[in-house]
């Protein structure tokens, strides 16, 4: 895409401006909240003045489950040689009361990876449900030797 190209944008290149912004917020660590911003808007349009800023509450869960999906059978291989894992979770609330949690672990040498994600839709979150989570999350990643709801509760 050139810079300030004023033509419409392609479904592709929304496709992959949406993919791109996905990526930076995940990476990068940027708070959910920046989506909305008056400021970031103006700066995405700066940048491409016909593409739409897509709201944030539809915004992440539908990027999550397809980001998961691509990134899973990769980050498995990749991981698997890896120990002292840390794994950390981030979660916020939608405009529809929905709850978002992403999962992320961390090597020795701090390089933080997105590991999974997980919209709560009219559940009540408790610490309970978000542990039926991450032992899930930490089946995947093989960072405890035994089940971590057990271990847990220790």
């Amino acid at each position: 895409m050139t810079y300030m190209n004023p033509a419409k944008i392609t479904d592709q290149q929304k496709v992959r401006i949406e993919w791109l912004m996905f990526r930076m917020f995940i990476c990068c660590a940027l708070p959910w909240a920046l989506m909305d911003s008056e400021f970031f808007i103006a700066f995405v349009l700066g940048l491409a003045p016909n593409f739409v800023v897509p709201d944030r509450s539809s915004f992440f869960p539908k990027h999550l489950a397809q980001e998961v999906a691509y990134w899973g059978e990769g980050f498995k291989k990749f991981i698997e040689n890896h120990s002292h894992l840390t794994i950390s979770l981030d979660g916020w609330s939608t405009r529809t009361r929905d709850e978002l949690y992403t999962f992320h672990t961390t090597t020795p040498k701090r390089r933080s990876f997105f590991t999974d994600g997980h919209v709560f839709k009219g559940e009540s979150v408790t610490g309970s449900v978000l542990l039926g989570v991450i032992d899930k999350v930490c089946t995947f990643v093989p960072i405890f030797p035994m089940n971590l709801a057990n271990w847990c509760r220790y």
